[in-house]
């Protein structure tokens, strides 16, 4: 057998279950935002409130807008500063992955650059949401966009382009002092500083040295002291259909450069509005922007700073006031202006804005800089706390939204450090993106690596899938949409890891993760807690040779190539399946307290039927149809369409956790994810997942979802309408349907999966042992597995006895009222 090809994949992590596209409720399509950074948030809560869902690209900035409730997806992707060739690699796959994002929006400046460089073309057609490639260009080129605004009559303070430090003191005497040093392009810094002001000849000594020795160009222009005012527009062709000014109060750099901390809205004057519609009108401008100017106190005239061709720092203030910017440049990017029916109008003024974050990142930052004193820092603090009180906005808080603002506040106060020290490990896990991960030559004759993305992991474990035995519950999809839905949280890490022979041809899979609670890091099967069967994907030629030495000496590989386990807790593994024997079920385990049970099927159905069931249950089962059948029309649905299948999933899960609140049983799907789960998977995995319906008028009274094993159907959910049709049994009329379809269809087997429901036990010819692995690793790990393993047999021990088992569902529906009362609305 030829080796297959190495894997090329990326670290994509969408970790939050996109509800609304699946439910179709989001007509307008998603939207991916790059660039985590303060503007972000707002374009994520207006976008999300005009009907686009939003997913957050996280691989740089601050701002935390992935914890919005606006946002129903954050993609982990590598820093584009860092990796720009990996960046691509990553969002060319992702996109891929993902046709329902109709939308980019590159919020953030490097992103802006980004799309407009020729070699950022996507794998597909996507509308990028931003200004063309040669606006960006004119606006980036700080000087060339200086040139025009003389061209077009807008004064402009002196300025030269220096390309040598050295040449710093000429072009000094050419400007004149007090004048201001910017680098270009706009990226880089000076220092930790966008722009320098230099006031004199002794300043100018002191700029030379971090000057000194560095390459690039930098704009050195005369320093006009007056007061800030940016200009935002919203422009068609060259046309500005909406504007607005604000004027800067307080900046977060004590000299007065740096970003606005405090501002308000006034009346668009003439002096910036002119210019601004001229500039645009030269440029052909189509989209977002802001030009920044300064007014020069003694002359009155506005002078040109820069424009910005991208959402500002201050896009809250333009939401805020009326003007739906947001939705204005996905309109003008898709070129639907009049087909969205976004009509610009007037907007409010007068109102103060605060960016109290900004402003205490400020202060703390001067002040470990010694650039002010203790006394002057108080002074400050209390003058953010005063304008914050009586401010008419704040530019990140909002009381529906708090959670970004909060982490902001937390990370800038206290786990800076900490917060740095993750970025960075994902940042690593990310650039080691080839399939080499870790790796580590165990006994057996295999090598193992680790694989931390489904991305990495998805052609080779599609390949072992047609070559080996595997239950449904370790499909690549089913398990990446666990994954998707429930898995890539902070706590969670993917530890997918394959085995290789001597000749590399990969022989096992075992789809792992690493939960992280309470300091403790345990090894599981990734979807465990809703699978109901979790193996490894074992090659046919492993199994044959494997023997309990062996299979354990195989863990024992597993673990060292991963490292840092604590513990280990495997549950429901079945020491059969498909008819052969799962030796890695035996690895240091115990009898778990429920078995899997299956129905072998026979040749036909009439003969089936008779030899299975009494005749006293076919009798009785065929008064309830006919009774059934004078309420209505009865019918059987299998749902195909996206939609229905969404729906039908739902209804199916909601009658299921009813049916065991009612009895006090273990509810597997208390958590409302599980329904977004389950939903995810039905669209991912169409082939291998099936929905049935009984119907009676077209509606339905009872469900069953059945995944595709390799010798026959394996029921999953079944549920049914705890109402007026009840009596009739309308799950057992449509278990039998599927009985019979079964029989008729040639399959082998019927596996009811595990449970020790009492029809299952009444029903079925056989029985599957499931068993449960528990081992400490370490110290604190020995010590969580003693109390596991004590919690298994105090289970089983409940399990064994009707007395305990009806005491726990007594519990068990008591919480369920308890909990149901406490939760509903006064």
């Amino acid at each position: 057998m030829n080796e297959i090809p190495n894997i090329d994949g990326v670290k994509t992590h969408p970790i939050c279950p996109n509800e609304a596209l699946i439910g179709g409720a989001h007509p307008k399509g998603a939207v991916l935002l790059l660039g985590n950074y303060r503007p972000a948030l707002t374009v994520a809560r207006a976008l999300s409130d005009a009907g686009y869902v939003v997913i957050m690209g996280t691989g740089g900035g601050e701002g935390y807008t992935e914890y919005s409730r606006s946002v129903s997806e954050k993609w982990v992707h590598p820093s584009l500063e860092e990796s720009p060739e990996l960046f691509k690699k990553c969002l060319a796959e992702f996109l891929t992955q993902r046709p329902e994002i109709n939308f980019v929006y590159p919020v953030a400046e490097e992103f802006v650059a980004y799309f407009s460089n020729p070699n950022s073309k996507l794998p597909r057609p996507v509308v990028v949401v931003s200004p063309g490639a040669n606006v960006i260009a004119r606006c980036r080129d700080k000087v060339g966009l200086l040139d025009l605004a003389e061209k077009v009559g807008i004064h402009c303070p002196a300025y030269r382009t220096l390309l040598s430090p050295t040449d710093l003191e000429t072009i000094a005497e050419a400007v004149g002092y007090p004048f201001i040093i910017r680098p270009l392009p706009p990226a880089r810094r000076i220092g930790h500083k966008k722009a320098v002001i230099v006031a004199n000849a002794s300043e100018l000594v002191a700029l030379q040295a971090p000057l000194s020795g560095r390459d690039g160009t930098w704009l050195v222009q005369r320093y006009i002291s007056g007061p800030r005012h940016d200009v935002f527009f919203a422009s068609q062709n060259g046309n500005i259909l909406s504007s607005m000014q604000v004027e800067y109060l307080r900046t977060d750099h004590m000299d007065g450069t740096g970003l606005c901390v405090s501002g308000k809205v006034v009346a668009l004057q003439s002096t910036v509005r002119e210019p601004t519609a001229a500039l645009v009108r030269e440029l052909n401008y189509t989209g977002i922007g802001c030009a920044q100017y300064v007014i020069d106190p003694e002359t009155g005239n506005a002078c040109l700073l820069e424009i910005n061709p991208r959402t500002s720092a201050l896009h809250k203030v333009q939401e805020q006031v009326g003007l739906r910017f947001s939705e204005l440049a996905v309109s003008l990017a898709n070129g639907n202006l009049k087909q969205d029916g976004i009509t610009p109008g007037p907007h409010t003024t007068g109102q103060n804005f605060v960016w109290s974050y900004g402003e205490l990142r400020g202060i703390k930052s001067a002040v470990f800089k010694r650039e002010i004193g203790v006394g002057h820092a108080v002074k400050k603090l209390t003058q953010l706390i005063w304008s914050g009180l009586r401010a008419d906005m704040h530019l990140t808080w909002s009381w529906r939204d708090p959670l970004p603002t909060i982490l902001l506040y937390i990370d800038q106060l206290r786990l800076r450090k900490r917060k740095n020290v993750q970025a960075q490990g994902e940042m690593q896990s990310l650039t080691n993106f080839a399939p080499k991960t870790s790796e580590h030559r165990g006994t057996n004759a295999l090598s193992w690596k680790r694989l931390e993305t489904f991305s990495e992991a998805q052609e080779v474990w599609t390949y072992l899938e047609t070559v080996s035995n595997h239950s449904p519950f370790q499909k690549f999809e089913w398990l990446h949409a666990f994954y998707s839905t429930f898995g890539s949280g902070d706590n969670t890490e993917l530890a997918i890891m394959v085995g290789e022979s001597d000749d590399g041809v990969p022989v096992a899979l075992f789809p792992l993760c690493i939960r992280k609670r309470l300091g403790v890091r345990t090894l599981e099967w990734v979807g465990q807690s809703l699978n109901d069967y979790n193996i490894p994907i074992i090659a046919p030629q492993l199994l044959d040779d494997g023997g309990p030495l062996e299979t354990a000496q195989v863990w024992d590989d597993i673990v060292t190539c991963i490292g840092g386990v604590d513990v280990i807790s495997l549950l429901r593994q079945p020491c059969v399946l498909a008819g052969q024997q799962n030796p890695f079920s035996h690895f240091s385990s115990d009898v778990e307290a429920s078995s899997a049970h299956a129905l072998k099927l026979g040749d036909d159905w009439p003969s089936f039927a008779k030899s299975t069931f009494s005749k006293s249950t076919l009798r009785r089962l065929k008064e309830k149809s006919r009774k059934l059948a004078k309420q209505g029309q009865i019918s059987y649905t299998v749902h195909n369409t996206q939609d229905d299948r969404a729906q039908t999933m739902s209804l199916i899960l909601d009658w299921k956790c009813r049916q065991l609140e009612a009895t006090g049983a273990r509810n597997a799907f208390e958590d409302r994810r599980s329904f977004e789960f389950l939903t995810r998977a039905a669209n991912r995995c169409r082939d291998g997942l099936e929905i049935i319906t009984l119907d009676l008028d077209g509606s339905p009274i009872a469900g069953v979802v059945t995944l595709s094993a390799c010798n026959g159907p394996l029921i999953y959910v079944m549920s049914y309408d705890q109402g007026p049709f009840t009596r009739s049994s309308p799950g057992m009329i449509l278990l039998h349907h599927v009985i019979e379809t079964a029989v008729n269809n040639n399959q082998d087997i019927l596996d009811f999966s595990v449970g020790d429901e009492p029809y299952k036990v009444a029903l079925c010819n056989s029985k599957t042992e499931m068993r449960q692995t528990i081992k400490g690793c370490s110290t604190k790990g020995k010590i969580v597995a003693k109390f596991l393993q004590a919690r298994l047999r105090l289970k089983r021990k409940i399990k064994q006895s009707d007395r305990l088992m009806d005491i726990l569902q007594r519990g068990n529906k008591w919480h369920g009222q308890f909990k149901n009362i406490a939760t509903r609305p006064v």
